[in-house]
């Protein structure tokens, strides 16, 4: 009975493996951001804070909204690239402490704040599945359920290396993230036509 609840219901039929359970620990490095003064903000390099995760459902440069005017060894100590994941540390609600998004740019470093963790990519895992997972409400409940506080709510990295989650084979997780991204670009296709429509 055990193994039930590591095979999903609906899946695609030429995948059969049981899903296994890995911590976020076996998959990312955390790490918290940087905290610099008012007057370095507005200038320098690409800065993720909690706006750039709360208000996409994946990070690339160019939507990064902040910039902070720091060394370049600063920088190279807190570097965002491909894969990376990115958790809103604090909240004043519980439903939004811990929110992911994951950083796929390949071009371009960026570098985040003090109210961000990092999870640096150092497991096997599709970035995109990933970050639709950590989306979930039942990855939500586990890091939700974890975080601690009484006016503002906050996880730490500890925290997330501890939250548990059932994980495919890479393919399948790829199959899945593919699945995904064609449904949400189909979704947002018919958005602007009904836009259009409506004008």
């Amino acid at each position: 009975m055990g193994n039930l609840k590591n095979i999903p219901k609906l899946r695609f039929p030429e995948f059969k493996k049981v899903w296994a359970e890995k911590s976020l620990g076996e998959l990312l490095e955390f790490k918290n951001g940087i905290n610099a003064s008012k007057e370095q903000y507005g200038k320098g390099v690409k800065f993720i804070n909690v706006l750039d995760i709360l208000n996409n459902d994946f990070i690339i440069h160019d939507r990064i909204i902040g910039s902070v005017d720091v060394e370049k060894n600063i920088v190279d100590k807190y570097p965002v690239n491909y894969g990376d994941i990115l958790f809103q540390r604090s909240s004043e609600t519980r439903e939004e402490v811990g929110s992911a998004s994951v950083y796929l740019d390949k071009e371009h470093t960026a570098t985040f704040g003090g109210f961000v963790i990092r999870g640096r990519k150092i497991g096997e895992y599709d970035p995109m599945f990933l970050n639709k997972l950590l989306k979930t409400d039942a990855s939500r409940d586990s890091i939700t359920s974890k975080s601690g506080g009484s006016t503002r709510y906050n996880v730490g990295q500890e925290t997330l290396s501890s939250v548990k989650l059932l994980f495919p084979e890479i393919s399948e997780q790829t199959k899945i993230a593919n699945f995904f991204t064609a449904v949400d670009e189909k979704l947002q296709a018919l958005k602007k036509k009904k836009a259009l429509l409506e004008q």
